[in-house]
């Protein structure tokens, strides 16, 4: 069943152009002209998730969350703000658990889609999770009930093995579904965590003291919600749910935004970067953000593992008379031990505990990284001649 979005605005030509992009995307959207029509509309309908403007005349935006959290307390809301009505946007996220809020006008209508996937992706998790939980309970007491009622039989054993590996199998698939549906609740304090942050270094008037603590929060959190990225990531790979939505993607224009990323921790080290870029293939097929994210790991570890004036090489050719594209990324850094090689690309793995410690990272970025090239059709692989003697991994995916 599709899920229901009410969309709410004052202006009809914003509701318009929110209900044709949301319909597009197959979700069953209903529209309101002001907060006083939506309250009555969700008072007779039930809604999975609710977008509403803030500033509308007679009941605005915030009177209209407080209405529909006093009927459901599950659905999920998106509040639309402009600047000035910021402060405001924020109680929303404070007071009436809003899932997000976005600025009006939108720069790109694209983030209300994006916006509106995650808080349902949530609502799906936790009602998941909720599910789960409770057959759980249920199996427990089922089979308590007849271990104790037929102790005594010589079949009750095989019948007790079968439901207790089936009991197991549902307790690992609520374990992954509790890992992501905790690794979203996450998101939400750590996104208010970045968002005040980012309020407070644009509102100003800090002194330099106060400026570098905010600097410290903002960069811890910021680290956190990649760890808690990755390990949403490793519960999807793990339970083999992981997806990719594919799209034309420049290859140099990601090449040169993922270098991007890591250039001001190869500069604070002195690594030195060179590029080599063969006869590519101007655009491929292929999911834009996993590309970003498998560059952006194994560009990151060469510059965390390669010592200050080192280097790092990056290039790109098309292989296999052009069907693959293949890329590489060459350091001078520590090196990998032969009997390593296989072994760090397992979650939770590197390859010495020790630098685990002084580095940091939670050992899954290599392991993402090769489940999302075999996602595109691709391979993964690391070369190195031995410990300080640095490494070159290299993965290839279709160039079509």
């Amino acid at each position: 069943m599709n899920e229901k979005i009410l969309i709410v605005d004052d202006e009809p030509d914003i509701l318009e152009t929110l209900y044709n992009v949301l319909s597009e995307e197959d979700y069953e959207v209903t529209k309101a002209l002001g907060g006083k029509k939506a309250v009555e509309l969700f008072k007779s309908n039930s809604f999975d998730l609710v977008i509403t403007d803030l500033k509308m005349p007679e009941t605005d935006g915030i009177e209209v969350m407080k209405q529909i959290r006093a009927i459901d307390d599950r659905v999920e809301i998106i509040v639309l703000t402009g600047f000035a009505s910021l402060e405001t946007a924020v109680k929303a996220l404070r007071d009436y658990n809003a899932y997000d809020y976005l600025n009006k006008p939108l720069g790109n209508i694209d983030e209300i889609v994006i916006a509106a996937q995650r808080a349902l992706e949530r609502r799906s998790l936790l009602q998941k999770n909720k599910e789960l939980v409770q057959a759980l309970k249920k199996a427990n007491y089922d089979l308590e009930n007849r271990v104790k009622m037929r102790t005594e039989e010589l079949t009750i054993a095989n019948k007790e093995l079968r439901e207790a590996r089936e009991i197991s199998e549902l307790a690992l698939r609520a374990k992954n579904d509790f890992l992501s549906c905790m690794g979203h609740e996450f998101f939400t304090p750590l996104n208010h965590i970045i968002g005040f942050c980012h309020l407070l270094d644009e509102l100003g008037g800090l002194d330099e003291t106060q400026d570098e603590y905010l600097k410290i929060i903002l960069n811890s959190s910021q680290n956190i919600a990649s760890l808690v990225q990755d390990i949403l990531h490793f519960s999807s790979a793990y339970s083999g749910k992981m997806t990719k939505i594919n799209s034309r993607v420049n290859v140099k224009t990601i090449l040169d935004k993922s270098l991007a990323v890591i250039h001001e921790k190869a500069l604070e080290k002195g690594i030195s970067i060179s590029v080599e870029t063969g006869n590519i293939p101007e655009t491929i097929s292929a999911d834009e953000y996993k590309l970003r994210q498998i560059l952006y790991n194994l560009l990151s570890n060469a510059v965390k593992f390669t010592p200050k004036g080192g280097t790092l090489h990056l290039k790109s050719e098309p292989v296999d008379k052009d069907s693959m594209l293949k890329i590489s990324i060459e350091d001078n850094g520590i090196g990998i031990k032969e009997e390593d090689i296989d072994r760090i690309f397992n979650p939770f793995e590197q390859a010495d505990k020790y630098l685990t410690r002084r580095h940091g990272g939670a050992g899954l970025g290599l392991y993402l990284a090769k489940k999302m090239v075999e996602l595109h059709g691709g391979r993964l692989w690391v070369e190195s001649e031995g410990k300080g003697k640095g490494a070159m991994f290299s993965f290839v995916i279709p160039a079509e």
